[in-house]
């Protein structure tokens, strides 16, 4: 191995860089006695900066020439100075007992000391286990989010499947996707604001604002419970710095300008009801697919109950109890984790809202069979599971109402041949303001606050906190008794709200029925006889205007369907005495012509 000392500089730099040509069958080593430790060694293809520590060479990357308006390239080491720099951070590691290796392959990729400290740190956290943002997200669902929590006044409250699926969704939201992959501790605060204006710029407002809030929960939690594990021990919190973007909600800015905010009535609660049973197909799509009858019982039965979507849709048949021989109601029953109150809830309904919603949803023909869900989700096979994969019974997804009322507004969008265009559907619903699901609720309150129920109506049915009673200590029940024995929960209060509210929308509909019925087959549909000749005549897909998609209600008159029977019955029909008895026989055409 041939040595030469030299004086480092440009000229030395070039004449390393013209003799790696192949002439040098052993390395050729050029060192300058003014830095200790440094030199240039030269082999048949390279020429490389070395230091030399305890009897250790460690390469520092390549040497170069400085050329003027050329960019210089990350790895190439172009003077002295800069070398001896890189090596005297290299020793330092050494005399800690470091290894320096990271942290050099790191500066040869361009990096800064201290980028090139923390990808050297990295490096050795993702060696010994640190999490990367995926096991973030599942550490923290599994240990806190997926596990029971404790009020401040001692009470337990078991985990919530929907704030679950809302972390998750988040954590994970498209917008985080530059995150994924990696390490938590080199997340950055650009990555984070990066994130949260990528989700702002998606045109909506809450998502930017979960993202936020989530990641900075998630990363707080690491940091406090498992900071040397998470690899977060020697990281600053900076998340904390980060703050969601204060946007303000479209009630807001309307109460703002002077305006008032529009609320459904119980005749427009009729008219979308109605728009959604005659339109079974929506006129200007392209695939005449109609409305499954499920997700019509499941739209009537938000309207008419104005629970939440979520708890709504995840009702499970196991919790209605048929009281209606006893108490004239069917009972339904949410457990704490089902609902956003963390309360036992219960809702009394009467035969008439039960029939046109679980009723109908139970008996439906396109139910799928044999699940624990009233309102069932029709594909049920587990996620990334393929075709073929294994079914798991769930209900019907939280989203299914907003796109049925997109289709009714002729706003939902379609695909063709992989490319998604907006439909030019006609607006059924127009004239009725803007709402989402959400806002029958206050549709309900409104409606009973007009029907001049008492205040605490609207609050039992839509399981808001009582204040008076909470604030109140003389009038609060023990909580052992409130909890698990006084299970009545206002029933009466309940049952004589929710009967009016369906009163009221149903006395709207029947008024758009008997106008569409008028409208259809005249006039002569008014009279008794005129409605049963019709009632032989219609179509099944008719059906609905006269009610004969629906279960019976308790007490209902029987079928006839018996021919033996039929000659009686029409005698008795002539003479206005078959009051004890229903026509649903579609074959008797001859017969109510002979009566007419």
């Amino acid at each position: 191995m041939a040595t030469r000392s030299v004086s480092f500089n440009e000229k030395v730099y070039k004449l390393a860089i013209d003799e790696a040509d192949g002439r040098h069958k052993t390395p050729l080593i050029l060192s300058d006695s003014g830095y200790e430790g440094l030199m240039i060694r030269v082999t048949a293809r390279s020429a490389s900066w070395y230091c030399r520590f305890r009897k250790i060479f460690y390469r520092l990357g390549d040497v170069g020439v400085p050329e003027k308006h050329k960019p210089r390239k990350a790895g190439v080491i172009y003077s002295a100075t800069a070398a001896d720099e890189i090596a005297s951070r290299v020793r330092e590691m050494v005399k800690l007992g470091q290894d320096p290796s990271d942290y050099i392959t790191a500066r040869a990729l361009g990096h800064t000391h201290e980028q090139a400290s923390a990808t050297a740190g990295s490096i050795v956290a993702g060696k010994q286990g640190a999490w990367k943002y995926e096991e973030l997200v599942e550490r923290y669902i599994n240990d806190v989010v997926a596990k029971p929590t404790k009020t401040s006044k001692g009470k337990i409250r078991p985990p919530k499947a929907r704030s679950i699926s809302d972390v998750r969704m988040y954590l994970m939201y498209r917008t985080t996707e530059h995150m994924h992959g990696k390490l938590i501790r080199d997340i950055t605060k650009a990555d984070l604001e990066k994130a949260r204006k990528d989700a702002a710029d998606l045109g909506k407002k809450h998502p930017q604002r979960k993202v936020v809030t989530y990641v900075k929960t998630a990363l707080t939690w690491a940091a406090d419970m498992y900071g040397a594990e998470s690899g977060l021990d020697d990281v600053a919190p900076w998340w904390l710095r980060v703050k969601a973007f204060d946007t303000s909600t479209e009630r807001e800015e309307i109460l703002a300008a002077g305006g008032s905010v529009p609320t459904l009535s119980a005749k427009d609660v009729a008219r979308i009801l109605f728009m959604a049973e005659k339109h079974r197909v929506f006129p200007g799509r392209t695939l005449a697919i109609p409305t499954k009858e499920v997700t019509i019982a499941a739209l009537w039965w938000v309207a008419l109950t104005a629970q939440r979507t979520h708890a709504s849709l995840s009702l499970m048949v196991s919790r209605i109890e048929d009281q209606t021989a006893t108490r004239g109601w069917h009972l339904v029953e949410w457990l704490p984790a089902d609902v956003k109150s963390s309360r036992f809830h219960s809702l009394p309904i009467s035969p008439e809202i039960y029939r046109r919603t679980i009723g109908r949803a139970l008996a439906a023909a396109d139910r799928r069979p044999g699940s624990q869900y009233v309102f069932p989700s029709p594909k049920a096979k587990a996620k990334g599971s393929g075709p073929d994969g294994p079914e798991v019974d769930k209900p019907v997804g939280d989203t299914l109402l907003n796109s049925l009322l997109l289709s009714m507004r002729g706003k939902k969008t379609l695909l063709r041949k992989g490319v998604v265009v907006p439909a030019t559907g006609i607006d059924l619903l127009e004239g009725v303001p803007k709402f989402s699901p959400h806002k029958f609720r206050d549709a309900l309150a409104s409606g009973l606050t007009e029907l001049e129920l008492p205040g605490g109506a609207a609050s039992a049915v839509l399981d808001h906190a009582d204040a008076e009673r909470e604030e109140d200590p003389e009038s609060r029940q023990a909580k052992v008794t409130q909890d698990h024995y006084d299970r009545s929960h206002k029933l009466g209060l309940k049952n004589r709200a929710l009967t009016e509210w369906a009163d009221a929308v149903l006395g709207e509909y029947k008024k758009l029925l008997d106008a569409e019925k008028v409208r259809r087959f005249g006039s002569l549909v008014t009279t008794h006889n005129g409605r049963r000749r019709t009632l032989a005549r219609i179509a099944p897909a008719d059906h609905w205007l006269f009610d004969r998609h629906l279960p019976d209600l308790p007490g209902q008159r029987p079928v006839v369907s018996d021919p033996s029977k039929r000659t009686l019955y029409f005698w008795q029909l002539s003479r206005g005495v078959a009051n004890d008895v229903r026509l649903d026989d579609p074959d008797i055409d001859d017969e109510l012509a002979d009566v007419g």
